[in-house]
């Protein structure tokens, strides 16, 4: 008897292009019901919610906080916190994530990202400078973006398709140390 996931196997574009839908569509769920449940006047825009992360970010070398709309928590509201800004690429928007380097990826950390990013379906693989950069692209055109560095894990989703060329300039801009959003105690 030859059951629906049998008739899966023999089309594994479709069940990829399944994942990546669904990867993209969790992350971005995930970050707008992230901000309703901050701040039930949540209008998609980033724009109302000041906070400042309780530990070192990065940020474009050519951009402030501020000129990003500043931080947004959109992590888990116990736990480890995730913060996120908004920015454009080309005139496409993206969403930037980051967070401190998870305690499970200090050890082997290239492999972990890697399968991470398996897991998105981002099997494109970019170097920008010396960062690995996994860009996954939905059949939408919708992109999900994974790398590391300075001991962040950054996840970026963007609304279109954006060069790889955009993304490696973009990805090397990531180098200014947002030290002012860091509380001094």
């Amino acid at each position: 008897m030859v059951t629906k996931f049998d008739k899966l196997k023999k089309h594994p574009r479709i069940v990829a292009s399944v994942l990546i839908v669904t990867a993209v569509g969790a992350l971005a769920l995930s970050l707008s019901i992230g901000q309703q449940g901050l701040n039930p006047s949540y209008d998609g825009t980033y724009k109302d919610t000041v906070v400042v992360p309780d530990y070192q970010t990065i940020l474009p070398v050519d951009k402030s906080i501020e000129q990003l709309g500043g931080w947004k928590r959109v992590g888990p509201p116990k736990g480890e916190a995730i913060f996120a800004f908004s920015d454009k690429v080309d005139n496409v928007r993206i969403d930037v994530t980051e967070q401190p380097l998870p305690e499970s990826f200090k050890s082997g950390t290239a492999s972990k990202v890697s399968d991470l990013a398996l897991g998105y379906a981002a099997n494109t693989k970019l170097t920008s400078d010396d960062t690995t950069i996994y860009v996954g692209t939905s059949i939408k055109g919708k992109q999900s973006v994974i790398l590391t560095k300075y001991n962040l894990l950054i996840l970026i989703k963007s609304q279109n398709r954006i060069d790889d060329d955009s993304w490696k300039d973009y990805i090397r801009k990531l180098n200014s140390i947002n030290d002012s959003q860091v509380p001094k105690f």
